[in-house]
C-alpha cells in the first residue's frame, strides 16, 4: 500500500519520507521473537519532526511497514485540519 504523504505545513517541503529512529528485538510471554519499530518522519529544511509509537511484529520487515503506514496517516491527520493553523494544536 502506498500513502502520499503531505509536504510540511511550515516551508512546504515535498521531500519527506519516515526513517527508522529506533528499533528493539525481545521475547514475549510465550517465547516469541518480536519486533518494536518507531520511525521518524523529518523535514530537513525546517527541523519539524514527528515520531509515531512503537510498531509491533513477528519480523523486523513487517513491524517496519507498520511503522511507516502508522507514522504517515499521523503525519497526514496532524497537518490536515481544513486549512488550520499547524501551529495550532490538534
Amino acid at each position: 500500500m502506498i500513502l502520499n504523504i503531505l509536504p510540511c505545513p511550515f516551508c512546504g517541503n515535498q521531500d519527506i519520507e519516515p526513517s527508522l529512529y529506533d528499533d528493539d528485538c525481545y521475547e514475549d510471554a510465550e517465547g516469541n521473537t518480536v519486533y518494536d519499530v518507531r520511525m521518524i518522519m523529518n523535514c530537513d529544511r525546517c527541523g519539524t519532526h514527528m515520531i509515531a509509537a512503537g510498531s509491533i511484529a513477528d519480523s523486523m520487515d513487517g513491524a517496519e511497514d507498520a511503522a511507516r503506514a502508522r507514522l504517515i496517516r499521523r503525519w497526514n491527520m496532524r497537518w490536515n485540519q481544513n486549512g488550520a493553523n499547524p501551529h495550532d494544536l490538534v
